[in-house]
């Protein structure tokens, strides 16, 4: 038994089952649905800038900081071939979670991951966390609280000691604002502040590396800033904070390196090897040190570009080999980073491995290396990728082998930011665009059911295919759009591929003719002639005010109808997709221009003659500004909002005839609560009246759903959009009708993760069950809905068969009961439907 959502055209209600006297009661929620947040939440994460850990169980894990508008970074787990990515853990800005783990995790001898946060928590300064490998069991061991007591800001991972303990460093704060090491058992349990560092001759201070435990079982690490020279330090310490003593202090000038921000390693021969971000001469160290100080040397002066790297900031890792692996944030022959070599003696320096972005490899390696079971090295990228946003890698040193095993994706390959949405030919399925996201971060063609399910991105652009699509039409033979850049000139394309998302052509590259337009800003139309046909915001590489072009589906016989700015007063750069109007001309409107620069609204046969400017927007007090697209109305009027202007500077909607005749100011939005800054096309419903969105205004001032009477009365705001609700914000596009007769759009942001949403609005009449009621073979039908407006009972026995009950007009209390009082004697369904 459960409850049945049923729409059709004119008809959208809840339907309520009733079956052997049990009754199921329900109300509907607010019109408003948010059908879909864009990203995949399970393959999110950007941005990693910590070393991987190999797990008891084979797999790696590790840590991104950047994610998504609403979360604060994540814990994830991938195979070591590159499949089975997933994210444990969404680490969240809200709920006094962590926030920005810079540190990788570890798996302690419990087999539970730990890791560090360099901010959230409580107090905002930094947390310890901990989690299972299978990403349940989350908590916070421990929020760091600030001076005096207590350090602030984990820059690195933690360390397992020889006694089961946690041990670990911040940044900042403590007793003298220099850092901390501290302590804790695995539970959360005893923690201890070990050192509270002070700088100056005889300390360090901001320690950015983590800890090593010697060969003697004391912990030794670097401080970035003090000792001698303030240029930073080696230190050791004992596990219970006593015998603390400066090793080596840098020096600022001269052949020694300064600045260490790596954590030490312990080589197999007991000595200590460490990397300096500066010195040398200005790039970064390597050197080498015995556990009681002495011995120290620098084994490799960095030399930078070309030929060597810079900014070594990683760890380093000692090889199966014996000799020493590390990686070069910047620097080497295409300064995106390095993987380098050398002997424990700093003999046989080689750069194993020069980052390229340009080929889709990863950049600037900021965390180093590890070596897993196999043997082989694996590190990841904070940039670079596919997507540009990092990447894992693995180096085999046996056959000198690099490869990238997976490129890090802000929304998790999902688009983001969507521009677009439009319904099917048979209009039972919605295709939409997103300006960014998909695998290049180039941006996407979408499609899902109208009840949300069966997301699916079709296709993920490149830039040689074109980026940045602004727009889709469905037509019976396939999906067709455009790019407002990429191609081989980066001034855009026509595109074309099929329902499914295969076949995917590019039709046209703009740039390849002067004059031919560029950098097309809307979608396409279909003229019903064959043709298809588009505006351009400029002419060409130099720039220009735009075109109207028309194209053969097939992708030749390309030309353009009208270059904007060609006569006096003209429009110039059309923002919004062209209408074809009832009389077989096309409309359209340029976002500035005119005889003020504000934009006008034009007309032209669709073979490029009889061009004409129906209106020239101007600074006329109460007239609109800067138009976007027209839209015409079942009363063959003209219909379209403008971005600003009308009486309060916030836009306004307005009409105009098809012979630019009566232009008409309907309404002025007035901002805050009423709205402001429509940037869409209006929508006509079923109620004869129009339907829009602002990008600015409504109760949280990101935007709002609106409804208008086509004489400007009846003003209404049905929804206000939220920043920090899931229902996404600033819809930037307009309201298209679904085959259920309700309003389908998208917001550019918010939603779950702040990528943007797709949502559904079923119009203010649209009916609520309240009720079913069973007494003495009586049922008794109560329904809600708008005052005075027409709707219908119905009943079922099979979901296909509808019997109406009772029409009636909703009384003033906007309630209204039926009594059924012969039932059938099986299971039934009653549902309500509004009749316009």
């Amino acid at each position: 038994m459960s409850l049945d959502i049923r729409t059709r055209r004119f008809l959208s209600c809840l339907t309520l089952f009733c079956f052997n006297g049990i009754v199921f009661n329900a109300r509907t929620a607010a019109h408003f649905q948010s059908l879909r947040s864009l990203g995949f939440p399970a393959l999110l994460g950007s941005q990693p800038e910590a070393p991987l850990t190999e797990g008891s169980d084979g797999a790696l894990y590790g840590t991104t900081y950047g994610a998504a508008n609403k979360y604060a970074g994540t814990v994830f787990r991938m195979n070591k071939d590159g499949s089975g990515y997933h994210v444990l853990y969404k680490l969240s800005l809200t709920g006094g979670e962590g926030q920005r783990p810079f540190a990788g995790v570890i798996e302690a001898k419990d087999g539970v991951l730990y890791g560090t946060t360099f901010a959230g928590g409580a107090s905002g300064r930094g947390t310890v966390f901990k989690l299972n490998k299978d990403g349940s069991g989350y908590a916070i061991l421990h929020g760091f609280q600030g001076s005096p007591e207590d350090g602030a800001g984990c820059f690195a991972g933690l360390l397992e000691g020889s006694n089961g303990v946690l041990y670990g460093t911040t940044i900042a704060d403590g007793s003298y604002g220099g850092g901390t090491v501290f302590s804790l058992n695995r539970d959360g349990s005893h923690f201890q502040i070990l050192r509270h560092f002070r700088g100056g001759d005889a300390d360090g201070a901001v320690p950015r590396g983590g800890l090593v435990e010697g060969l003697d079982g004391a912990l030794y690490g670097t401080t970035s800033r003090g000792g001698i020279s303030n240029a930073g330090a080696v230190f050791k310490l004992n596990k219970d904070g006593s015998g603390y003593q400066l090793l080596h202090s840098f020096a600022a000038d001269g052949n020694d390196g300064k600045t260490p921000w790596a954590t030490l390693l312990r080589g197999s021969n007991g000595v200590l090897y460490g990397n300096t971000t500066e010195g040398g001469t200005t790039n970064g160290t390597v050197f080498k040190l015995n556990q009681d100080g002495s011995a120290y040397a620098v084994l490799h002066t960095f030399r930078g570009p070309p030929d060597d790297g810079v900014y070594p900031i990683g760890a380093l890792v000692e090889g199966n080999d014996g000799a020493l692996y590390g990686t070069t944030a910047t620097g080497g022959a295409n300064s995106d980073g390095t993987i380098f070599r050398l002997n424990h003696d700093g003999t046989g320096y080689t750069n194993l491995h020069y980052f390229d972005s340009r080929e889709k490899d990863g950049a600037f390696p900021r965390a180093g290396l590890i070596q897993a079971g196999d043997h082989l090295l694996y590190g990841t990228t904070q940039e670079g990728g596919a997507s540009r946003m990092g990447t894992a890698f693995r180096f085999n040193t046996q056959r000198n082998d690099y490869s990238v095993l997976h490129d890090f994706n802000f929304s998790g390959t999902d688009g983001f930011y969507p521009v677009g949405l439009e319904v099917s030919t048979n209009r039972s399925v919605l295709y939409g665009t997103t300006q960014d996201g998909g695998s290049y971060r180039d941006g996407t063609v979408f499609k899902l059911n109208a009840d949300g399910s069966e997301y699916t991105v079709l296709h993920s652009f490149s830039f040689p295919q074109g980026r940045v699509p602004f727009g889709i039409l469905p037509t019976a033979d396939g999906l067709y759009g455009t790019t407002y850049q990429g191609g081989t000139n980066d001034l855009g394309t026509i595109f074309k591929l099929d329902p499914d998302g295969r076949n995917f052509t590019v039709l046209r590259y703009f740039g390849e003719f002067p004059g031919e337009g560029a950098h097309p800003l809307a979608g396409l139309l279909s003229g019903g002639d064959g043709r298809l046909y588009g505006t351009t915001r400029d002419n060409g590489p130099e720039g220009g005010s735009g075109t109207v072009f028309r194209l053969d589906p097939s992708g030749t016989r390309y030309e353009v109808l009208h270059n904007f700015g060609s006569i006096d007063g003209d429009g110039q750069h059309p923002f919004a997709a062209l209408i074809g109007g009832t009389d077989g001309a096309l409309y359209g409107t340029t976002f500035d221009g005119g005889d003020t620069g504000y934009g006008a609204a034009f007309k032209l046969n669709k073979d490029g003659t009889f061009y004409s400017l129906l209106q020239n927007f101007s600074t006329i007090s109460g007239e609109g500004q800067n138009p976007f697209r027209l839209f015409e109305a079942s009363d063959g009027m003209l219909y379209g909002t403008t971005f600003s202007g009308g009486a309060n500077g916030s836009g306004a909607v307005f009409r105009l005839s098809k012979d630019g005749s009566g232009y008409t100011v309907l309404y002025s939005f007035a901002g805050g609560p009423y709205s402001a800054n429509p940037s869409a096309a209006l929508c006509e419903g079923d109620d004869g009246a129009l339907y829009g969105t602002t990008r600015h205004g409504g109760a949280e001032n990101v935007g709002s759903i609106f409804r208008v009477n086509k004489d400007g009365s009846g003003f209404e705001v049905l929804h206000s959009f939220s920043a920090t609700g899931d229902g996404g914000h600033e819809p930037w596009t307009g309201l298209v009708r679904g085959p259920d007769g309700a309003f389908y759009g998208t917001t550019y942001y918010g939603g779950e993760l702040g990528l943007g949403t797709v949502f559904k609005l079923w119009p203010p009449q649209t009916p609520e069950m309240i009720s079913l009621r069973l007494t003495n073979s009586t049922i008794a039908v109560s329904v809600a809905g708008a005052v005075h407006s027409q709707y219908q009972i119905l009943r079922s026995t099979d979901l296909t068969n509808w019997l109406v009950l009772t029409s009636f007009t909703m009384p003033s209390e906007g309630i209204y009961s039926c009594q059924d009082t012969a039932p059938p004697r099986q299971a039934t369904f009653y549902r309500a439907a509004w009749a316009p």
